[in-house]
Order: C-alpha cells, then structure tokens, then sequence
C-alpha cells in the first residue's frame, strides 16, 4: 500500500489518499452516474457509525 495514492490538492483543500484521508472533493460514479455523499459530512457520519459499532 505504500505506493497506492497520492496527494491531491482541490477546491476544498489537500488531502493524501495514500494516509487514508477522506476525499475533500465530490466523488460521482462516472460522467453523469450516481453522487455520493458530500464530502463535507463524511467525517461526522463516519463517527457515528463508529459510536453505533461501539455500542453493539
């Protein structure tokens, strides 16, 4: 994994795929395909999925 990812510099600022940074940009399924979640609620869904794990 050590030469998987990059450092990416977009509108929303810079992050490293290579350290496991979330995405700070919009991802979609191709041209025209589906939209994902917006980038800027990612970090706080992903700790509430992790406080729902926790209290399983």
């Amino acid at each position: 994994m050590r030469t998987t990812g990059s450092v990416h510099s977009v509108m929303g600022g810079s992050f490293d795929s290579s350290k496991g940074d979330f995405p700070l940009c919009g991802v979609t399924a191709g041209v025209g395909g589906h939209a994902y979640m917006n980038y800027l609620k990612v970090p706080a869904k992903v700790d509430e999925l992790c406080a729902i794990l926790q209290a399983k």
